[in-house]
């Protein structure tokens, strides 16, 4: 399954976003990609809510991200799919130029 979202969120202090964390940015990412997988393994893909996940995304991010100087605004779920394995399968006298 693949989903795709983005965060919107504002430094509201810029010692606490550089001193409390190291990298803000790669830490709420890797807080939603968490939350979203929790959500994800309890619900089959035809009931997924997008508004559901991005209410629990921000949730989530917001007690994560407590301390760190931001304010989590905003978690948008673009897209929701499944993903499939392609396997391209070449003839190899193409592939050498024969």
């Amino acid at each position: 399954m693949t989903i795709s979202g983005a965060i919107r969120y504002r430094v509201r202090s810029a010692q606490k976003a550089l001193c409390e964390v190291y990298d803000y940015d790669q830490n709420v990412q890797a807080a939603a990609l968490g939350i979203i997988q929790q959500y994800i393994r309890g619900h089959e893909l035809e009931n997924l809510d997008i508004q559901q996940i991005e209410d629990e995304v921000l949730k989530g991010v917001r007690e994560a991200s407590a301390g760190w100087g931001l304010y989590i605004e905003k978690v948008y779920i673009t897209d929701i799919g499944r993903t499939q394995n392609i396997r391209l399968l070449v003839n190899e006298s193409i592939l050498k130029g024969v």
